[in-house]
C-alpha cells in the first residue's frame, strides 16, 4: 500500500517578501519602499515607509507585519502588500511571541492578533509587550498591572515597576519608587524578595543582572542568591546569544556569558551595546564574533552619486567594511 502524505508535516510555508527602496520616485519625493512578492512588484498605496519588525505566520497560510506610511501612520500589512489594517494608527509594534502586538491609537494602546483583529481595546496610556501570557499596563502615573492574553487583570496587586515574564516564570518588579526591586511569580507573589537596587529579567540559563548598590552590579541564580560578585558598573539583559553587554570598573566594554566569563573584555565605549546573529560591531570598520574572535570582513568602496546627473562619482570614495548582513541574500 502507498505511504500517504501527511499534510501537516509538509505544510508550505509562506513566502516572505522582499522589500527595496522606491528609485523611480522624484528626488524629492518621500523615501516609500516597494513590495516584491513571488516575482511581483509592487508599490503600495498608501505608500509604504517602513516595516515595524519581521513577517509572522498569521496560522492561515498568510503573513502580517506592523507597517508605517510616515509619521504617526501606522498599520498592518501582508505579504502581498495590501494594507490589512489601514495606518490610521499613532503607533504599532512587532508582534511577540504570544501572537499579540502593541498598537496606539488617539493615545491610548491597546493589543491587534495575528489576524489583524483588534483583541485587546485601546484603552491604558502605555503598555509592555507580552510575554510568556502576560503584559504590563499602565494604570495611573505610577502604577502598572499586569493583565493576561484577553485583557483581564491577572491578579491582584500594582508595581512602581513592571518587568516581564520569562520562561522560568518570573518578572523583575518594584512596588514603589522608594522601595527594593525582587522577582514575582505569575500569581503576583514574591519569589525572590525585594533586596536589589536594581534587577533585570532572567537568561534561558537561570541568571540575571542584579544590583546590590548604584553601578554595582552582579549575576544571580533562581534562588536570589549571588554567582558573579557585583563588581560591573552595568549588565544588561542577556541578549539571544546568551550573552549580556557589560561596563566593568574603569570604563572597559564588553560581553559576559552566564557563568560570568568574558568573552570580550577591555574594549573602549566604540563597542556596540546590540549584538545581533552572534555579531557585534567594534567602531567603523570591524566586528566580532560571540566568541570573542574578529570576524574577517572585505573591505568595500562605497561610490558617492553626483547630484544631478545621477552617476557614481569617484571623487573621495569611503573606505568601509561590509557588515555581516550584507554579505547574504536576501
Amino acid at each position: 500500500m502507498p505511504a500517504q502524505s501527511d499534510s501537516h508535516t509538509h505544510a508550505i510555508m509562506p513566502t516572505r517578501p522582499i522589500l527595496i527602496r522606491n528609485h523611480f520616485q522624484a528626488d524629492d519625493a518621500y523615501g516609500d519602499l516597494l513590495l516584491i512578492h513571488e516575482g511581483v512588484a509592487r508599490a503600495m498605496e498608501p505608500a509604504l515607509v517602513q516595516v515595524l519588525g519581521p513577517f509572522r505566520d498569521d496560522g492561515r497560510g498568510g503573513l502580517i507585519a506592523a507597517a508605517s506610511a510616515g509619521d504617526d501612520a501606522c498599520g498592518y500589512i501582508n505579504a502581498t502588500g495590501d494594507w490589512l489594517v489601514a495606518p490610521d494608527l499613532d503607533d504599532a509594534y512587532t508582534f511577540s511571541d504570544d501572537g499579540l502586538s502593541r498598537f496606539r491609537k488617539n493615545g491610548l494602546w491597546g493589543y491587534m492578533n495575528l489576524l489583524g483583529q483588534c483583541v485587546i481595546a485601546p484603552r491604558h496610556e502605555a503598555v509592555s509587550a507580552f510575554a510568556h501570557g502576560l503584559a504590563a499596563v499602565k494604570v495611573s502615573a505610577t502604577a502598572w498591572r499586569y493583565i493576561d492574553l484577553h485583557g483581564q487583570f491577572a491578579f491582584d496587586g500594582s508595581f512602581f515597576n513592571a518587568g516581564q515574564f520569562v520562561a522560568n516564570g518570573l518578572a523583575a518588579a518594584r512596588l514603589s519608587e522608594q522601595d527594593k526591586t525582587g522577582y514575582i511569580g505569575r500569581d503576583g507573589q514574591w519569589i525572590i524578595a525585594a533586596q536589589f537596587d536594581d534587577a533585570l529579567g532572567f537568561s534561558v540559563h537561570g541568571v540575571a543582572p542584579a544590583a546590590s548598590a548604584p553601578d554595582m552590579f552582579g549575576l544571580i541564580d533562581t534562588a536570589g542568591n549571588s554567582i558573579v560578585p557585583p563588581r560591573h558598573d552595568r549588565i544588561d539583559q542577556f541578549n539571544a546569544d546568551g550573552l549580556a553587554f557589560c561596563i566593568q570598573k574603569g570604563f572597559t566594554f564588553g560581553y559576559l556569558d552566564a557563568s560570568g566569563k568574558h568573552v570580550l573584555k577591555d574594549q573602549s565605549c566604540h563597542l556596540s551595546t546590540t549584538m545581533s546573529c552572534g555579531i557585534v560591531k567594534y567602531g567603523e570598520k570591524t566586528f566580532f564574533k560571540a566568541d570573542g574572535s574578529e570576524l574577517d570582513t572585505p573591505y568595500v568602496y562605497w561610490e558617492r552619486i553626483s547630484p544631478g546627473t545621477g552617476l557614481p562619482s569617484a571623487t573621495d570614495p569611503l573606505q568601509r567594511k561590509l557588515p555581516p548582513e550584507s554579505m547574504t541574500a536576501p
